[in-house]
């Protein structure tokens, strides 16, 4: 894993993006979604969002984080160009006020090691809450939080060494990024699936052996 983790992080850098900044992340269930990993050894915060968050709500978002980059995919259904004013790339980054195209060229397959520089820097996500009671609240997650978050999450469940667990959880969500990380420290796998789909999660635990699975009413309707 780590030779790609290293290609995504060369991607980030290829963008433009450097330590300390944020990079605002608008997707369904996809490894896209678990590029934490590169975005942590580059020292950049990543900001997810609920891929089916308005183009007021991602507007906000993008201004409140401060967010150099965005990436969003289909599911969106367009309203990630619309947020940029119209633009039609997947990946746009900001530079000097303006939203300029960002390919992430170390998707290309330029499979290296990651480089630990950037390690250490503390921050590594910025998670919006739902804004339910007024705008959302950016909530800013340190390294160390997260990875006492997963410790306390293996305990608790009693998760064995390679277990594999079904990403049905959204990755935007506490409990989607609790099960990924979970699964890295036991060297374990996560499956992940876009959407709640219910034939396509017992093919997915049929076909991949799956041993456990987080889940919640959450997981249907927001998945």
């Amino acid at each position: 894993m780590g030779r790609p983790i290293g290609a995504v992080q060369r991607g980030l850098a290829d963008a433009g993006l450097a330590r300390g900044d944020h990079l605002l992340v608008v997707l369904q269930n996809r490894w896209e979604m678990a590029t934490r990993r590169a975005c942590q050894f580059a020292g950049v915060v990543m900001v997810p969002l609920n891929w089916r968050a308005k183009t007021e709500e991602i507007d906000y978002c993008l201004a409140d984080a401060e967010a150099k980059a965005m990436v969003w995919g289909a599911a969106s259904g367009g309203r990630g160009s619309r947020a940029l004013g119209g633009a039609r790339g997947a990946a746009h980054r900001r530079e000097r006020g303006a939203w300029r195209d960002a390919a992430f060229r170390g998707l290309d397959g330029r499979a290296d090691e990651p480089d630990a520089a950037g390690r250490g820097a503390g921050l590594v996500a910025d998670a919006h809450t739902t804004g339910t009671t007024g705008k959302p609240k950016g909530v800013p997650r340190r390294q160390r939080a997260e990875r006492t978050a997963a410790l306390a999450h293996v305990a608790q469940n009693l998760y064995a060494v390679g277990e594999r667990t079904l990403g049905v959880m959204p990755l935007y969500h506490t409990m989607g990024v609790r099960s990924l990380l979970a699964m890295a420290l036991i060297d374990g796998r996560i499956v992940c699936i876009p959407r709640f789909d219910a034939w396509g999660a017992v093919a997915a635990i049929r076909d991949e052996h799956l041993t456990l699975s987080t889940w919640c009413p959450l997981s249907t309707t927001t998945c």
